[in-house]
């Protein structure tokens, strides 16, 4: 991908799931910074330490799953009273919400969906106050949860990528040199 940098065929080189570390190991392996981190995001796990690096070093953060994950059988995020609460007020759906609290920390949003009324909805863009923003930030501080951990849901991974605590029965590690 370096070498793509010299030829003009790319401009930018940009990674997925990287923590800190990670970002920290393949600059200084390759001295070249990526210019933007793809990481899960949404109110459950706010990341700050991850996100205020990626500020600092110019690394823009786009956000995947913004919507929660429902792979792993837990509570949608689209359901908690928070979210509805804040939807209802702003005449928006649950989705428009969470997209909405991605935009408001700067991060390119990618929702999923493959309903064509979904795909459209999640096009209008509706505004956070800053109350609604923190609302949304409390549930993370008070419930942290990321979603995909591939080692909770098929086809499982035997791979540590997080560091999380349902990470830690796997057999392999990622290797920062």
């Amino acid at each position: 991908m370096i070498a793509l940098l010299n030829t003009g065929k790319v401009k930018n080189i940009g990674v997925s799931n990287f923590s800190i570390e990670h970002i920290k190991g393949i600059a200084e392996a390759t001295g070249v910074w990526p210019t933007v981190n793809q990481i899960e995001a949404h109110p459950l796990l706010l990341q700050d330490d991850l996100v205020q690096f990626c500020k600092e070093h110019n690394i823009h953060i786009t956000a995947y799953s913004p919507l929660g994950n429902n792979m792993s059988g837990h509570k949608k995020l689209t359901d908690y009273p928070e979210v509805q609460e804040i939807a209802k007020k702003l005449n928006a759906t649950p989705a428009q919400v969470l997209i909405a609290w991605g935009a408001k920390r700067g991060y390119s949003v990618i929702p999923k969906s493959v309903t064509p009324e979904r795909i459209e909805s999640n096009f209008q863009q509706v505004e956070l106050s800053d109350e609604d923003y923190e609302k949304l930030c409390e549930l993370g501080r008070k419930n942290r949860k990321r979603f995909n951990i591939k080692t909770t849901y098929p086809p499982f991974w035997d791979i540590n990528i997080f560091g999380e605590e349902e990470e830690k029965t796997t057999t392999n590690q990622i290797k920062v040199q």
